[in-house]
């Protein structure tokens, strides 16, 4: 599970526009009771975006799963993720290629 302070975001980016979309699932806490529900849904640029800012200090974002759906006929190739900004030091995941019609998923 990615936990995100008041603030933090996640950002994305996809070798093709439009042609990969982002769900992220999970649950912002607020005085200590959690929300369970989308928190976002984006499709990914060719420049990396933010796709999902959590609330404002003291509440928390509790990412539970995101979902990258490549909705097209054709492989995307440079499919990536980011916490609290774009650059490398901040990518967490590798570039990863969908393939047609495919989807990747990270799950805690």
């Amino acid at each position: 599970m990615l936990t995100l302070a008041g603030t933090n975001t996640i950002a994305g980016v996809a070798g093709s526009s439009s042609a990969v979309t982002c769900t992220i699932l999970g649950a912002e806490v607020d005085a200590g009771t959690p929300t369970y529900k989308v928190l976002a849904q984006a499709q990914l640029a060719t420049s990396p975006a933010t796709v999902y800012t959590a609330p404002s200090a003291p509440a928390t974002a509790l990412i539970k799963s995101v979902h990258l759906a490549n909705g097209t006929g054709s492989e995307v190739t440079g499919v990536s993720l980011f916490i609290n900004g774009t650059a490398a030091a901040n990518r967490i995941t590798g570039a990863l290629t969908i393939p047609a019609n495919g989807m990747a998923v990270y799950d805690s």
